[in-house]
C-alpha cells in the first residue's frame, strides 16, 4: 500500500502509448520495497535488493544536491559527498540498453531513455503492487482535445527526503559496492 495517491487511468495511457515510459524509467520510493520496512539486518536488505538488481526489476542512480554530480566523486558514489548533502542514492526501474548502475551525467538528464520494463504492446511488465511510486503517482490528462500530458505528482525533493531518511543511503552505497 502506497503512502501517495496512485493514478490510474488504463484508457489514456493505451491511447498514449506509453510516451512516457518511453522517455525514461520511474523512480522507487522506499515504501515500494516491503523488505526495507521489516526488521531484519541490513545485510538481508542489501541482499534482497541485490537479487532485484540481478533480476533486471531495479537500478540504482543519484539524485544531484549542492553540485550537479550531486554525491558523486570521480563517477563513483562517495559516502563522504552524502552525509555532507551533496545528493543521495536512489532506486529507479531499469532504462533500456543500462545495466543495474547507471549514473546519469548533467548532461544526460534530458535525453530520452525508455524504461526496460515498458512493452508496447502489454504496457508496464510489472504487477501494480510492484510498481514503482514515480509512475503510479503520474497522473494522465487529456489536454486540447487529443494531446495526453503525464502530471508528476512528486518531485525530486520527495525522492530526496524519502531516500535520506532511516539508513538508505548506506543501504544503496552497499549495494552499489556488490553491483560494481
Amino acid at each position: 500500500m502506497s503512502e501517495y495517491k496512485e493514478y490510474y487511468d488504463y484508457g489514456v495511457c493505451k491511447s498514449c502509448g506509453g510516451t512516457c515510459c518511453q522517455r525514461m524509467a520511474c523512480a522507487y520510493m522506499p515504501s515500494d520495497f516491503e523488505i526495507l520496512r521489516t526488521n531484519v539486518s541490513d545485510d538481508e536488505k542489501v541482499y534482497n535488493l541485490l537479487q532485484l538488481a540481478f533480476q533486471g526489476v531495479i537500478s540504482i542512480d543519484y539524485l544531484p544536491g549542492e553540485d550537479v554530480f550531486g554525491p558523486l566523486e570521480k563517477g563513483k558514489p562517495s559516502m563522504e559527498k552524502i552525509e555532507e548533502n551533496y545528493g543521495c542514492l536512489y532506486l529507479i526501474a531499469p532504462t533500456k540498453g543500462r545495466g543495474a548502475i547507471y549514473f546519469k551525467t548533467p548532461d544526460m538528464f534530458y535525453i530520452p531513455e525508455p524504461c526496460a520494463l515498458w512493452d508496447a504492446q502489454k504496457g508496464c511488465l510489472l504487477p501494480e503492487e510492484k510498481r514503482p511510486t514515480g509512475g503510479k503517482t503520474l497522473e494522465p490528462k487529456v489536454v486540447g482535445g487529443n494531446r495526453i500530458k503525464c502530471i508528476t505528482h512528486l518531485k525530486q525533493d520527495d525522492y530526496y527526503l524519502a531516500w535520506t531518511r532511516e539508513n538508505y543511503q548506506e543501504i544503496l552505497f552497499r549495494l552499489y559496492e556488490r553491483l560494481a
